[in-house]
């Protein structure tokens, strides 16, 4: 390839920087073939992808050569930051920002002590400033408009001329954008896009988390119009699988509305079970670069908080004609699955197809239902045998998972019950029962079985991968876990999932295996969506990918589209195509992966806020909690519903305590007392402030002062 030609010449002289011209000129001269035009279309990708970086001379060399990584800037509360770059992540200090601010795309030089875990480095470039829209309050000063951002490491207020105020006026939530910094005044100017609400309106507050994080919950006309152009009378068998006459059955929240996966199980002639895993076919009305498809792919996924759902597509798809909704047809993609006695696949089809679903059950009636429940048994006499032949194939499932090594963490979900106005009620642990389960294991056989067939065709393709954690996280996991005596041999290039999986099964029965498990999740990577297939490490699985949510994940709907295009059109691909398709999913990779975390920062910093609102109620109140984590100014403590608050290290005033890093301990330095992770302790809620998320505590047998 180009690209290949152009990054090996340019290490092999990596002292030297040349124009496009004289790369061209080289290229050229060892392959009378290559073509002009794709050298320097190569050469404008590569740059936009920053590969390559620009001198103020207009010469070029790889970004590597330069020492430089490309990565977005995240600023956290203290005024510090992180480059999060392809690979790893790179600290950087407040002084080293060199006027960088959140979310900015930039170039960063790694240090040259920097090695092992910790990345440290200083921005060289903002390549882009990462805020187009800004979330904040209006405020009226001197006859002036300005915009307080909410963010806080945005430390600047935005000034607003007359003509772009949108007639907003003091205590309005805005979303604008900046249009003018001017260096000499040091101003921000900006505009203002949209009117949130009055900061005082019922559900405001988590309406501008839901814009601060690049989430627009209304859609444009374009895409509306497409989404009521389908109609219940157009579903048509076509050349489709017709599986109308099938047992099928959905299972999911009992608030569920886009239900994207149905399941039906049968006993074929052989004794075989024979699974039928029908995914709603949202690709057949979400067509390639048609208005649904932008907005689809700008939000990438729907995002679940607490009292809404802000949707990747309008409902007029997502809970309606997508939905695979009970007595209705449906269009869908099937993957069919035959195994043996001891759950391998030994036999699997997948097609297009129609389907009815005959129930629309919940997780708690068919977690009651496998318990025994007999009026919900009687209810649902029909489909009683096949809830148990169900969760039959989906323990054998699991079981082979655990045998190649598939990990488990077993870590405490919080469900946030709030009433009608957005209220907190009560917040308690998610159970994760049989009905949960069963669904999980059947898409994740799916799943797999979709990603091999694709693989094996060499074909392009998403994958949904999870690489191996980084031997030096999981040394210094074992370092602090030897104190537990939890031992396992240092391994560096061939750490494998049962290393891990043993790990897991070691700590599982310590008093402080909750904290242990939390504290080994952190030294895993983090999974994302690419084109290269390097296996899922947390599920111990070779080849794997989402084919099971399209309605509320892009990445699945690309993975129907692709199916459509190889399986059932069967569409031939030039060496032009297959050039196109890999940069297309390069980019839809680092889009939805990115689009991911935004969506998971969301839900978690809405988390924060009901948990903050729920406790402001709690003031005074004492609780018994261990601790989660410690830092150099205090630690955290979690209580039994997963909430945590801070006790500041100011408040433990019976002697000056020591930040241990390594070990995850703070230490009294005259009476050796130590605070370590894990430990039970009883606090008393002292402070909550909302607006900032926080929660303080303090130590019950302490008066919280120094």
């Amino acid at each position: 390839m180009i690209k290949d030609k152009i990054l090996t010449f340019l290490d092999e002289r990596k002292h030297e920087v040349f124009t496009y011209q004289e790369i061209a000129q080289y290229l050229m001269s060892i392959d009378n073939e290559i073509d002009l035009n794709e050298i320097y279309k190569t050469l404008v990708l590569l740059e936009n992808d920053y590969e390559i970086v620009r001198s103020k001379k207009d010469k070029v060399q790889s970004a590597k050569n330069f020492g430089l990584l490309f990565g977005v800037l995240e600023i956290k509360k203290k005024g510090f930051g992180f480059v999060r770059t392809k690979d790893f992540d790179v600290f950087v200090s407040k002084d080293k920002l060199n006027g960088a601010i959140n979310k900015d795309k930039v170039f960063v030089k790694l240090d040259k002590n920097s090695d092992g875990i910790n990345k440290e480095g200083s921005i060289y470039r903002v390549i882009e400033h990462g805020y187009d829209l800004i979330v904040g309050n209006v405020v009226l000063k001197k006859g002036k408009t300005y915009v307080i951002p909410d963010d806080k490491s945005l430390d600047f207020w935005i000034k607003i001329n007359a003509k772009n105020t949108m007639n907003a006026s003091e205590g309005h939530k805005v979303l604008c954008y900046i249009s003018e910094i001017d260096k000499k005044s040091n101003t921000v100017f900006g505009k203002i896009k949209t009117i949130i609400g009055h900061i005082n309106d019922v559900g405001i507050d988590i309406l501008a988390i839901v814009y601060k994080y690049g989430f627009n919950p209304e859609f444009s006309k374009g895409a509306l119009k497409e989404a009521k152009s389908y109609h219940e009378e157009d579903i048509v068998v076509e050349n489709r699988h017709d599986l109308r006459d099938k047992l099928t059955i959905t299972i999911d929240g009992a608030d569920a509305k886009d239900l994207d996966d149905a399941i039906g199980l049968e006993i074929n002639e052989h004794g075989n079970r024979v699974l039928y895993v029908s995914i709603a076919d949202v690709s057949y009305y979400v067509k390639e670069k048609s208005e649904l498809d932008k907005e689809a792919y700008a939000r990438s996924t729907s995002v679940y908080l607490v009292d809404r759902v802000v949707p990747m597509l309008p409902h007029q798809l997502s809970n309606g004609i997508c939905s695979l909704l009970p007595e209705v047809d449906r269009l869908t993609q099937t993957c069919k699955m035959e195994f043996d006695k001891n759950g391998k696949v030994i036999n699997y089809e997948i097609f297009e197809s129609i389907i009815n679903s005959n129930y629309r059950m919940t997780y708690d009636d068919v977690n009651s239902i496998l318990d025994g429940d007999e009026r919900l048994q009687k209810k649902y006499h029909e489909i009683n045998e096949l809830l148990f032949e169900m969760k039959e194939l989906s323990l054998l499932l699991r079981k082979n998972k655990e045998k190649r090594g598939m990990l488990e963490f077993d870590i405490p979900e919080p469900k946030i019950i709030v009433d009608g106005k957005g209220k907190v009620m009560d917040i308690i642990i998610r159970d994760r029962g049989e009905g949960e389960k069963i669904i999980e294991d059947f898409m994740i056989i799916a799943n797999e079985t979709v990603a091999a067939h694709i693989y094996w065709q060499d074909l392009p393709f998403i994958y949904r991968v999870h690489d191996k954690p980084n031997p030096d996280k999981i040394n210094a996991f074992l370092a602090y876990a030897s104190a537990f005596d939890i031992k396992m041999k240092k391994k560096e290039d061939n750490l494998n999932s049962k290393d891990i999986q043993k790990l897991l099964k070691e700590i599982e029965n310590k008093n402080d295996s909750m904290f242990l498990d939390k504290l080994l999740l952190r030294s895993m990577a983090k999974a994302v969506y690419q084109k290269d297939c390097i296996g899922h490490f947390g599920l111990a699985s070779k080849y794997y990918t989402h084919f099971t949510s399209p309605i509320r994940r892009y990445p699945d709907l690309i993975v129907h589209r692709l199916l459509r295009k190889y399986l059932y059109n069967k569409e031939g691909l030039n060496t032009k195509e297959l050039g196109y398709l890999d940069e297309k999913l390069d980019k839809i990779g680092d889009q939805t992966s990115r689009k991911e975390r935004d969506a998971i920062e969301a839900e978690r910093e809405v988390n924060d806020m009901k948990m903050a609102e729920y406790m402001k109620n709690h003031v005074g109140e004492s609780y018994i909690g261990y601790i989660s984590s410690i830092t150099s100014f205090g630690f955290f403590v979690e209580l039994p519903n997963t909430i945590e608050g801070l006790v500041h290290i100011s408040t433990l005033n019976d002697d000056h305590y020591a930040y241990d890093s390594e070990f995850h301990l703070l230490k009294g330095e005259r009476t050796n007392k130590m605070y370590r992770l894990g430990s039970e302790v009883e606090v008393i809620v002292d402070k909550v402030s909302v607006k900032e998320r926080n929660i303080d505590f303090i130590l019950k047998n302490s008066n919280g002062r120094k």
